[in-house]
């Protein structure tokens, strides 16, 4: 065996130890080396595409992006390296797509003219996905208490000499309010990044009347600048036992979503009830009812109503609300951190809704006995 036989064996025995996908094709663009890693990426299960075309194991998708790479690497005599993602759109799921990162390499050995590393990206671009939607989550939570505050002070500062002293007093309490809220908010959203991680509930005796009460008060000015009517119907509950500022988060967050879909005059009902669920589980040799008293809230408009395309996209929202990415501007920021908090207190977010008629959303928080 010859000098540069032997540094090619070197080289072989090497580049079957890396964890990448590794494939060198010679001039003609045929497989002269490949290992199982790129098999594997590449969704191929066997090694027999040796002297192979290399277009035999590509997808489509890759083919167009890595062709004109190879033949302008093979047109030219300078030692060129491209690096580029492609993302497989044969993907089982639409919404959480393979990316494989190509580098693709001219290489100066016998019977080798160009290499191509191969590795999956997909876990990086889901991070970064992930950081920029957490990002603009926060925006989207923060940004109610700011506007809330703003509408609070520049009403005050416009009527300030027409306002008695209560009303002042009243407006400057909302002010802060939404100020002590804004400091929480921080708070709840930097605890709720740890979505994997275990998060400790505060959990207390609330009573999510009067929670949904301090809630409408923060929005009297919005609602009046739209001639919206925004109502609570209720009858008297039991306690629950509940993080209250995560609720309340919950509460504003829908009413925000709400808001976004009702016309000008339009309505929105926040109901809160006694409900009893009861579930008949039939096991072998006996029938048990397990019967809870649950407190339902609803909060219902009469707005625009969703469409059965964004229903799915809801669902999905529903579903893995971890995976903000999956959010969709248009459905509220919000409603993957709703679903979030509501799992944590062992529930979930449903909902109905009908074209031009309005939507509902609601869910039950076990009820604590009086």
């Amino acid at each position: 065996m010859n000098t540069i036989e032997l540094q090619e064996e070197r080289f072989r025995n090497l580049i079957k130890k890396i964890n990448h996908g590794i494939i060198l094709i010679d001039t003609k663009q045929n497989i002269v080396f490949i290992n199982k890693k790129a098999c594997s990426l590449l969704s191929k299960k066997n090694l027999t595409c040796l002297g192979e075309p290399l277009d035999k194991i590509l997808a489509a998708s890759i083919q167009e992006k890595i062709k004109p790479i190879l033949l302008e690497i093979l047109g030219s005599s300078l030692n060129r390296t491209y690096i580029l993602d492609v993302t497989l759109t044969n993907s089982y799921n639409l919404y959480d797509p393979r990316i494989l990162r190509f580098s693709v390499s001219s290489l100066s050995l016998k019977h080798v003219e160009i290499s191509l590393f191969i590795e999956d990206v997909s876990y990086e671009y889901k991070l970064k996905m992930l950081k920029k939607d957490f990002a603009r989550n926060i925006f989207h939570e923060l940004k109610s208490p700011l506007f809330n505050m703003q509408s609070i002070l520049e009403t005050l500062i416009e009527y300030y000499d027409n306002l008695s002293k209560s009303e002042k007093i009243e407006f400057l309490n909302l002010a802060n309010t939404e100020n002590l809220r804004l400091s929480r908010l921080v708070n709840t959203n930097l605890d709720l990044m740890k979505l994997e991680r275990q998060f400790k509930l505060s959990l207390n005796d609330i009573n999510l009347i009067q929670t949904s009460y301090e809630v409408t008060r923060t929005y009297c000015l919005i609602t009046k600048s739209k001639n919206i009517e925004l109502v609570v119907e209720t009858n008297q509950i039991n306690l629950i036992k509940g993080d209250f500022d995560l609720l309340f988060q919950v509460f504003s967050n829908l009413i925000d979503n709400a808001l976004k879909f009702t016309n000008h005059s339009g309505k929105i009902i926040i109901r809160i009830f006694n409900y009893k669920n009861n579930n008949v589980v039939k096991p072998r040799f006996f029938t048990d009812i397990n019967s809870k008293d649950y407190i339902r809230t609803e909060i219902s408009d009469n707005g625009i109503g969703i469409s059965q395309e964004k229903k799915k996209l809801i669902l999905d929202i529903i579903n893995k609300p971890e995976e903000s990415f999956y959010n969709f501007p248009e459905l509220g920021l919000g409603l993957s951190i709703v679903q979030t908090i509501l799992k944590k207190h062992s529930t979930q977010i449903k909902f109905k809704s009908e074209s031009t008629v309005g939507t509902t959303f609601w869910f039950d928080l076990v009820s604590k006995k009086a």
